[in-house]
């Protein structure tokens, strides 16, 4: 097992900085609030996802769920309004050693890729309504209503990322290995 890891994040502007700390039977989480632990053999569950965030663009986030307690990590720290600081190299590092201690102290824990449910739902929804605006945009014009074009070009413009986001795919089993292989990359 590789020495400790340390990764530090700022989830954003209602977040302390929070120093994680791979120790050996537990990560520990130090912030201006307190220490907490979370030991690898009470994880039962640890997903790995992409999210959209104003001024940081796609980010990874891992969400760790303990008995107890659940941590959330992300790739991107926040440095202030609309300012991130790409933390990838870091990130995936120190979630790769986390997927190797966890599956090594609890081989009944879960592995996921993809956003939970609901955030995937809320993707195909909005999909599906730039779908209804593009064609309530080609109604307007029928009708003589210029202002239509607007409603099409904004739907059109916000289609790429939608449908990124909805590729992306509700959750799914990994194995520990192919998810420590992915986050090699």
């Amino acid at each position: 097992m590789p020495a400790d890891r340390d990764y530090t994040v700022r989830l954003n502007l209602l977040h302390r900085t929070t120093r994680y700390t791979l120790a050996p039977d537990r990560i520990v989480m130090a912030s201006t609030s307190g220490v907490r632990y979370l030991g690898y053999r009470d994880i039962g569950q640890l997903r790995i996802f992409t999210v959209y965030a104003s001024g940081a663009g796609l980010m990874d986030r891992c969400a760790v769920r303990g008995k107890e307690d659940s941590i959330l990590l992300q790739s991107a720290s926040f440095a202030g309004i609309g300012r991130f600081v790409d933390e990838s190299p870091a990130f995936r590092a120190f979630v790769r050693d986390l997927v190797a201690r966890v599956h090594e102290a609890n081989p009944a824990a879960h592995f996921l890729v993809g956003m939970p449910w609901a955030h995937w739902v809320g993707w195909v929804a909005t999909l599906i309504v730039l779908g209804v605006a593009v064609l309530a945009g080609i109604a307007l014009m029928l009708v003589g209503v210029w202002a239509g074009i607007a409603l099409i070009l904004s739907s059109v413009a916000a289609a790429p990322l939608t449908w990124r986001m909805v590729r992306r795919g509700p959750p799914r089993p990994i194995d520990a290995a192919a998810l420590q292989a992915r986050l090699a990359r």
